[in-house]
């Protein structure tokens, strides 16, 4: 191993030590903000493509906020559901 090798290697377990791992990659947070304003009708499609998505990145820690602008179709009612399911899931309401 070269110097510049090892300098490398120094200069990363050095990194690593700082961020209290072995090297390993850390886990990275994610956070989703989706508006939603009478979406009764796409809010669980939605959030199935997110889930489909987010199954595809085991590394990413997920919160998925959604957050409600006054809808009055029963859009409410379909976020509740979906935050009590799922851990993941925050829920915003606004009410204008």
């Amino acid at each position: 191993m070269n110097t510049q090798q090892q300098e490398a290697q120094a200069l990363s377990q050095t990194q690593a030590q700082q961020n209290g791992s072995s090297g390993e990659s850390a886990i990275t947070s994610l956070a989703l903000v989706i508006p939603v304003y009478n979406e009764v009708d796409n809010v669980d499609l939605l959030h199935g493509e997110i889930r489909a998505m987010l199954d595809t990145l085991p590394e990413i820690s997920p919160q998925v906020i959604y957050v409600n602008d006054g809808s009055k179709d029963g859009s409410v009612e379909k976020l509740e559901a979906l935050a009590a399911s799922y851990p993941e899931v925050v829920l915003s309401l606004i009410h204008i």
